[in-house]
C-alpha cells in the first residue's frame, strides 16, 4: 500500500555553522571575588505581588577591587551600603555595579547590603505568583525557579554556579502563609509591623551551594512526613491532598536508600522537602527542597500509569542532591554532570523499583524518540559545549539522554565495581565543590585503572554518534565467525573518532544450541576485524545487545531473517524491541521517503511482536515507536493487532496497570490507522463520560493524529464533557488540540495561549505537541503562527519564545524559511535571533555563490 508522508521532501544534510557570537554570551564572567554568604530578606505584599529585598553579601576579593559587578535583571536596585556608608550604584538591564570609596584588598572579608524591589508575576524564571486552578479559594502561591540564570531576577548576586556560598532566607509575609526554603528552620514567629500582624520565617543552609539552587515557596499547604527515616522527609501539597502523596513518599524513601547504598554515603543535607505546585513544569532540585508539578506528587484519583512518572521524577530530583547540589558543574557547558549523570542514576533507581526489564526499555526509548531527532537538527552540539546562545538552550536531549547513554557505556566499559567506586571517589573528593568533566573522568580512570581519554573526548567533545557497518562471514571448517566493522559519524562531514563498547550475543536454537556473549571495544578510527570460535553457525547475532552502545547498526550483507529471529526469539526483551525498530526503520526514519519499503515477512514479524510478545514493556514500547512514525498511515496489516491491544490485549497474565499500559500505547497508535472501526472506537471512548484518566490522554492523542474531518468538533466535545470532571482533565485535553492535523486549529490555540491566566504548564505542552505535529509543520499557517508569536510582545518570556521557535526546527519548507528570516531580522532578542540563524544555516544553506539566507 501507499504511505502518506506528513512532510515535504527535504534537502540533503549540510554542515551546521554555529553563529560566532554564541561563545561570548555563554562564557562565565569569572568575577574577581568569592561570595561566602547571602542573607536574603524579603517582605512580600501578597495582595499586589510587590516585594522589597534586602540582600547582604559577604565576600572576599581575589584581587584588588574598587568596583563590584553583580547580576541583576528585572529588579530595581535602590541602594547599597558598606557598613553605614552609602555606595554609588550604576545599573544596566543585566547588571549592577557598586563603587567602593577605597581599594579592597585581596582576601579581605567584606560585607555589603543592597536594597531592591520588584513584583512577582507569571513566567518561567524568577519569583512567580500563581492561583491554584483546582482550589480557587486558596490564597495565591508564590514560588521561585532560578535554574539556570533566574536568581538575579530576585536579588543581586554573582549568579554563576562555580561561586558557591551559604545562604539564609528571611521572609516577612501575611500570617496565613507557610514559608519554605533551603536548609533548617531557624525561626517562625508572628510579629507586629506598622499595626499589622505578620509572619517572619527564617531558614538557614550552612553548607555552600550555587545561587540557582536557592528557593522560596509561600502558600497554604498540607504536609505528609516520613515516619521511617531518620532524615526529615516531607511532602507539602494542596490543603486536603496530603494522603494522596503516600506513593510519592514511599518511592522517595526507597530511592533514598538506593542512592545512599550506591554512593556509600548518607544524604548530605539536613532535610529533604518536596513541594507540589499546581502548574510547575516538571521538577527543580533546589538544595534540600525540590519543587515539582503537584500532579506528580498527588496523581489524579485512581490513576495507575502516573505511578511510573511519579517514581521516575522523584528519583531524578532526589539524585540531584548529590549530582548537581553536593557536587556542582563549574560552568553550564558541563551541564551533563548534573543532568546526564542524574538521568542515568534515576534509570538505575527505576529498574530497582520496577524491575530490570521495564527499566532498561524505559531508559532506551528517549534515545529513539527524542535524541536522534535533535541530533539531526540545527541544535546538534557536543555534550560539553558553549556553542548555543544561552545556558537554557542546553537543557535538551543531548545533555540528558545522550549523556545518560554515555554513562551507560562507561559503566559497561569499566565494569560496575569500578564505576561505582569512581562515583564514590568523585563525590568524596569534590564535596560541596564545583567541578569539570575532566575531574570526573580522572576519578573514573583511578578507579578502573584504564586510560579513558579517547572515550571521554570522543563522546563529550564531538557531536553526534557512530554509525557502525558490520559484515560477517562464517568459516565452517574452522567453526569461526569473522566480523568486519567500520564506523563513521552520523554527521557525514565530521571526521569523528569514537570508542564504542559493543556487546554482541551469538544465538543458536538448533543443536548444538547456545547463547555466546562477546564484548567488543570498537575504535571507529580504523576498521576492526574480529574473529571468535563457536560450536556451530549462529542462527542470528544480536548486535548491540541491550542497546548499550549509542550507535546505529548497519548490516548490509546479513539477511533480514536474522533480524526477524532476533525480534521474535531473542531472550533479551530490549534486544527484541531493537530488532523491531530495525525492521520498521523505513517507516520510522524521518529521512526516509520510500513507499511501502517493508517486506511481508517483516510486517508479519512486527504484528507478532505487537500481539504476542511475552513482555508488557516490549509491546507497549513497540506501539509507542510506531505511533512516532512520520507517516500518516502504517501498514493496514498491523491495524488489527493494534486494535486488539487497545481493547483486549491477550497472551499475557496482566495486572491492572500492565493492561492499562498496553491499552494506552495502543489507543495512541490507532491514530495511524484510518478505518471505520478505529474511528468508531476512538470517538465512542472520547464521548464516554466515565473514560478513565489513564486512557483519556492516549485516546485524545489517537483521535487527533487520525486527522478525521470532524476532529476538532470531537475534541471540543471531549473538552466540554471531561473538562467538567476537574482541572486535571482540562490540563490533559487542551494541549492535545496542538496534535490535530487541521490548520484551522491554530486560531483556537492562539486563543488559548492568549488567556492571561493560562498556566505555563499547559502552554508548554501545546508547544511540545506542535513540535511533533508533522503535517502542521509543513503549512504556511503554522510558520506564520510561530513568527507572529515570537515577534509579538506578550507575557511569554525569552525562554518560552525559544521553545516556540523550536517548533520549526524540522520544517524545511519555504514558509518556514520566510518566517525564520523575518524573526532573525525583526527580533530585538539576541538569543532568539541566533536560534533563528542556526535553523536557517542547517535547513536552508546558501546556494553556492549566492550568499547566506540568514538575516544579518
Amino acid at each position: 500500500m501507499m504511505f502518506r508522508r506528513l512532510f515535504l521532501a527535504c534537502s540533503l544534510a549540510f554542515t551546521l555553522t554555529l553563529a560566532s557570537g554564541a561563545q561570548a554570551a555563554f562564557e562565565p564572567k569569572n568575577r574577581p571575588y568569592d561570595v561566602e554568604h547571602y542573607r536574603i530578606e524579603i517582605q512580600l505584599d501578597v495582595a499586589t505581588g510587590k516585594y522589597q529585598t534586602l540582600t547582604t553579601i559577604r565576600f572576599r576579593p581575589t584581587t584588588s577591587l574598587t568596583t563590584m559587578a553583580l547580576d541583576a535583571e528585572g529588579i530595581k536596585v535602590t541602594g547599597a551600603k558598606f557598613g553605614d556608608l552609602s555606595l554609588v550604584v550604576t545599573a544596566d538591564p543585566k547588571e549592577v555595579r557598586v563603587q567602593f570609596p577605597q581599594t579592597l584588598v585581596a582576601g579581605q572579608q567584606i560585607e555589603i547590603t543592597l536594597t531592591s524591589e520588584s513584583v512577582a508575576e507569571s513566567g518561567t524564571s524568577g519569583l512567580f505568583r500563581e492561583m491554584d486552578p483546582r482550589q480557587p479559594s486558596r490564597l495565591p502561591l508564590y514560588y521561585t525557579h532560578f535554574e539556570a540564570v533566574g536568581a538575579r531576577k530576585v536579588f543581586p548576586c554573582n549568579d554563576e554556579p562555580a561561586d558557591k556560598a551559604t545562604s539564609e532566607s528571611i521572609v516577612t509575609v501575611d500570617p496565613r502563609y507557610a514559608v519554605y526554603s533551603n536548609g533548617r528552620l531557624v525561626e517562625d514567629v508572628l510579629i507586629q509591623s506598622k499595626g499589622k500582624k505578620l509572619r517572619r520565617v527564617h531558614w538557614l543552609l550552612d553548607k555552600p551551594h550555587s545561587t540557582y539552587l536557592i528557593t522560596l515557596v509561600l502558600g497554604q499547604f498540607d504536609s505528609l512526613r516520613s515516619k521511617s527515616t531518620s532524615l526529615p522527609i516531607a511532602i507539602h501539597v494542596a490543603p486536603g491532598a496530603a494522603p494522596r502523596a503516600q506513593f510519592a513518599l514511599e518511592t522517595t524513601e526507597k530511592a533514598l536508600k538506593f542512592f545512599e547504598q550506591f554512593y556509600g554515603m548518607s544524604y548530605p543535607w539536613p532535610k529533604y522537602d518536596q513541594i507540589g505546585l499546581p502548574n510547575f513544569m516538571g521538577g527543580m532540585e533546589n538544595t534540600t527542597q525540590t519543587t515539582m508539578r503537584e500532579s506528580v506528587l498527588i496523581p489524579e484519583e485512581n490513576s495507575l500509569l502516573s505511578r511510573f512518572t511519579t517514581q521516575s521524577l522523584v528519583a531524578h530530583e532526589l539524585n540531584h542532591q548529590w549530582f548537581g547540589n553536593y557536587v556542582t558543574l563549574r560552568w553550564w557547558d558541563d551541564l551533563w554532570l548534573n543532568e546526564g549523570v542524574t538521568t542515568f542514576m534515576a534509570d538505575l533507581a527505576y529498574s530497582d523499583y520496577w524491575g530490570q526489564e521495564r527499566g532498561a526499555i524505559r531508559a532506551t526509548l528517549p534515545t529513539w524518540l527524542n535524541y536522534y531527532r535533535q541530533e539531526e537538527g540545527p541544535r546538534a552540539h557536543p555534550i560539553v559545549s558553549n556553542a548555543l546562545p544561552s545556558p537554557e538552550d542546553l537543557f535538551d536531549a543531548i545533555s540528558y539522554t545522550k549523556a545518560a547513554r554515555v554513562m551507560h557505556m562507561l559503566d559497561t566499559l569499566i565494569g560496575r565495581v569500578a564505576f561505582r567506586q569512581g562515583m564514590r571517589n568523585f563525590l568524596k573528593t569534590y564535596a560541596y565543590s564545583s567541578v569539570t568533566s575532566d575531574q570526573f573522568f580522572a576519578e573514573m580512570e583511578k578507579a578502573s585503572g584504564k586510560d579513558l581519554k579517547l572515550f571521554r573526548d570522543g563522546w563529550l567533545r564531538q557531536r553526534g554518534y557512530p554509525v557502525l557497518t558490520i559484515g560477517r562471514t562464517w568459516e565452517a571448517n574452522r567453526l569461526e565467525v569473522t566480523l568486519t566493522i567500520t564506523g563513521r559519524s552520523n554527521h557525514p562531514e565530521d571526521k569523528s573518532r569514537f570508542i564504542v563498547p559493543l556487546p554482541i550475543v551469538a544465538h543458536r536454537r538448533s543443536l548444538p544450541a547456545y547463547d555466546v556473549p562477546v564484548l567488543l571495544n570498537i575504535d571507529t578510527n580504523s576498521a576492526s576485524v574480529l574473529r571468535f570460535k563457536l560450536p556451530a553457525e549462529p542462527e542470528w547475532i544480536t548486535w548491540n545487545d541491550s542497546v548499550v552502545a549509542l550507535a546505529e547498526i548497519e548490516t548490509p550483507n546479513i539477511p533480514e531473517r536474522e533480524w526477524i529471529a532476533q525480534a521474535l526469539k531473542d531472550p533479551n526483551p530490549l534486544s527484541r524491541l531493537a530488532a523491531l525498530r530495525h525492521l520498521a526503520a523505513p517507516l520510522l526514519d524521518r529521512r526516509s521517503f520510500l513507499v511501502d519499503p517493508i517486506s511481508v515477512n517483516a510486517k508479519n514479524a512486527i504484528s507478532r511482536v505487537i500481539s504476542q510478545d511475552a513482555s508488557v514493556p516490549v509491546r507497549s514500547a513497540a506501539l509507542r515507536l510506531l505511533a512516532d512514525s512520520p507517516f500518516a498511515d502504517l501498514p493496514e496489516e498491523w491495524g488489527t493487532a493494534v486494535l486488539e491491544q487497545a481493547t483486549d490485549p491477550r497472551n499475557l497474565a496482566l495486572n491492572a496497570s500492565e493492561r492499562l499500559d498496553i491499552q494506552a500505547a495502543a489507543l495512541n497508535c490507532l491514530g495511524k490507522f484510518d478505518t471505520p472501526e478505529v474511528t468508531t472506537l476512538l470517538r465512542s471512548r472520547l464521548l464516554d463520560p466515565k473514560l478513565s484518566f489513564d486512557l483519556l490522554g492516549p485516546t485524545l492523542g489517537g483521535w487527533a493524529r487520525l486527522g478525521a474531518k470532524n476532529d476538532l468538533v470531537v475534541l471540543q466535545q471531549a473538552l466540554a464533557l471531561h473538562g467538567k470532571r476537574g482541572y486535571s482533565y482540562e490540563r490533559l485535553i487542551r494541549p492535545v488540540f496542538a496534535l490535530a492535523r487541521n490548520d484551522s486549529v491554530l486560531p483556537l490555540l492562539q486563543e488559548t495561549l492568549d488567556k492571561p491566566d493560562l498556566p505555563f504548564d499547559i502552554a508548554t505542552r501545546i508547544v511540545r505537541n506542535l513540535a511533533v505535529n508533522e503535517q502542521l509543520k509543513q503549512t504556511e499557517a503554522l510558520a506564520q503562527f510561530v513568527q507572529l508569536f515570537v515577534l509579538t510582545p506578550s507575557r511569554y518570556d525569552g525562554n518560552f519564545r525559544a521553545r516556540m521557535i523550536g517548533v520549526l526546527e524540522e520544517a524545511k519548507t519555504p514558509f518556514a524559511q520566510t518566517a525564520l528570516e523575518q524573526i532573525a531580522k525583526d527580533t530585538t532578542d539576541a538569543r532568539i535571533r541566533e536560534l533563528a540563524q542556526l535553523q536557517l544555516a542547517k535547513n536552508f544553506p546558501p546556494v553556492s555563490g549566492k550568499g547566506t539566507t540568514a538575516a544579518p
